[in-house]
């Protein structure tokens, strides 16, 4: 399973979670059945600016190609949210107090919950 953490900088298992999808500089996508840890670009922020057109984010371009199962994340909206659920790509609340590696851990011994679509972010940070 290839699971994908936004975060600010890329410390790898070390990086801790970003506020909200859309704007996260990176990705650190995990990969579980080979252990291995990749480090993905947002494909979708103006250079810039660094931010994606207010209300449009597009989950999968932000992926820049990169092919995940899971997203695991403090901060998502609604759109985002909806689009990745169309690609087949679950959405599980993570705990933004803890790394990537801690994240990871809890996800993989099932103790994170699916994001619910009511406790999406309204507006943009």
């Amino acid at each position: 399973m290839k699971i994908c953490f936004p975060v600010k900088e890329n410390n790898g298992l070390e990086s801790m979670l970003y506020g909200h999808f859309g704007t996260a500089p990176i990705f650190i996508v995990c990969d579980t059945e080979n252990d291995s840890v990749e480090v993905v670009e947002n494909g979708h922020l103006d250079p810039l600016t660094g931010k994606h057109p207010e209300g449009g984010c597009n989950p999968i371009k932000a992926l820049n190609g990169a092919v995940v199962d899971v997203v695991v994340v403090a901060g998502i909206g609604k759109g985002a949210m909806s689009k990745l659920g169309d690609a087949g790509i679950s959405v599980y609340q993570g705990n933004a107090t803890l790394n990537v590696g801690e994240n990871l851990k809890l996800i993989k011994d099932k103790k994170l919950i699916l994001f619910d679509i009511n406790n999406t972010c309204l507006h943009h940070h």
